[in-house]
Parts: structure tokens; sequence; C-alpha cells
């Protein structure tokens, strides 16, 4: 219902609607129309819905292939646990800020700053899944590699900075890389093309938009 409002205003941007039957999504039909996609994003700007929830829940369980979950994917897993036990063992990687990863652990903000790398750890070894832990040192961590990225500043503070990282995260998948190094590879060019543009503008000038058009610039 929100396509004709992306074809109006983001017009470089290509849509296609979810299938509906009587108002709810046609699953199956959804499902065969991604088969041709590498990588599915899921979350920026969904909502947090029933709608949504059955949707995500769906893919949890059917979606062969890479997926990303962000944003108000996070929320929903957030607010329906039980979906988190899908994640196992899957090309899933979930990309949360500590805030986010808070409700998604049931952890403190003051309890995973304290230790980031053990609420890290005992998440990835109960869901058996991976997380860029975003944060001023944003962390990659599963259960077999772990990566850090000091780039960036507080200009990325700004909302919708973690759905371009999301995006950037998207076309290195889809470019090849596995999950790990596109998640941190992504990050780092998120901060490094943020403290370029400081350099130009200072922080609290930067936009989301602004990275997306200095990234190889």
């Amino acid at each position: 219902e929100l396509s004709q409002i992306f074809e109006i205003v983001l017009r470089e941007v290509m849509t296609k609607s979810i299938p509906e039957t009587d108002g709810k999504p046609d699953i199956a039909n959804f499902l065969s129309m991604l088969e041709k996609y590498d990588v599915v994003l899921f979350g920026p700007g969904l909502g947090v819905t029933d709608y949504t929830a059955g949707i995500l829940e769906e893919l949890l369980v059917k979606l062969p292939q890479k997926l990303i979950i962000d944003a108000d994917g996070l929320n929903i897993l957030a607010k329906t646990p039980h979906l988190l036990n899908q994640l196992a063992y899957r090309d899933i990687l979930l990309t949360p800020h500590v805030g986010e990863f808070s409700r998604l652990s049931g952890l403190s903000i003051d309890t995973i700053e304290m230790d980031t790398m053990k609420a890290l750890a005992d998440f990835i070894k109960k869901y058996k899944t991976k997380v860029l832990l975003k944060s001023a040192v944003t962390i990659y961590a599963d259960e077999a590699h772990h990566y850090f990225n000091t780039t960036g500043n507080d200009g990325l503070s700004t909302g919708g900075s973690g759905d371009v990282l999301a995006g950037i995260i998207v076309s290195f998948v889809g470019q090849g890389l596995p999950l790990e190094h596109a998640g941190i590879s992504a990050s780092w060019l998120l901060g490094i093309t943020a403290e370029k543009l400081a350099l130009e503008k200072g922080t609290p000038a930067i936009t989301p938009t602004d990275v997306i058009a200095r990234l190889f610039s």
C-alpha cells in the first residue's frame, strides 16, 4: 500500500508489492517472487504489526536465502521471542544497536556495556546466530569469528544511518561476500565515509543522504 508513495518520492528505487489475498499476505506467492534473489533485508520502515510479524515468521521458517534482519524486524523478534529459535545455524544476520540488543537479549543496556563480549557470546551460544552489534565500536560476532570496527562518529546517530548500513550489507552479500565479511566491511565503509564528511561539515550536520552520496568518493 506504500508502493505508490515510494515510486513518486524515490524514483531510483525499484518496488514490488507484497501479494495479498483478502488483505492478508499471500506467502506462497511472496516466497515464489523472492526465489530469484540472493539475499533479503527485512525490517526498515515496516512497522510492528501482526501483518509484518506473520511475514517474518514465514520467512524464518521457509526462506532458504540469506536474510538480514534490522530495525522493525528486530523489534518484532523482541516482541515474539519464540521466533529467535528459528535463527540457529542459518545464514541470518541480526544488526541491532545496543538498545535493540537489550530488548532481544533481555539484558539491561548497563549490563551489555559492562561486558559486551560476554553478552554477545551468551546470546550467540543460545541462539546459534550471527550479530553485528552497532555502537561506538561495532562488533561482528558468531560462534567462530569476532571482528571489530572503530571507524565512524556521532554523525551516524542520526535516524536512518542504520538503514543505510543495512542496505550496504545487502549489496555486499549480493556481490558474493559472506555475511561476516559483508557486515563488518559495510560498517567500516559507513564509518570512514562519516569521518570524511565530518572534515567538511561537522558531525551534527551529517545526514544519511550525505553518507549515501559520498560512499565511494
